[in-house]
């Protein structure tokens, strides 16, 4: 045995075990599940809520715009 692996035994590295893959469906189940919680903390705390609102507004007039741009 090298002086190498001598080392490597007696520190008793453990190495991270592989990850098992994870099929579509899973992970966007995992993804949604995420997104509600977020958004059911956010809609909890009304300063975040109305945060939130404002936010949307704007992303909804912003949208708006661009779709008015587009058809001149």
């Amino acid at each position: 045995m090298s002086l190498l692996w001598v080392y490597f035994l007696d520190k008793k590295v453990n190495m991270p075990r592989r990850k098992k893959p994870v099929n579509r469906e899973d992970m966007l189940r995992k993804k949604r599940l995420a997104e509600q919680k977020r958004r059911n903390k956010i809609k909890s705390n009304p300063e975040l809520y109305k945060e939130y609102l404002e936010k949307e507004k704007a992303r909804y007039i912003k949208r708006k715009d661009t779709k008015t741009n587009c058809t001149n």
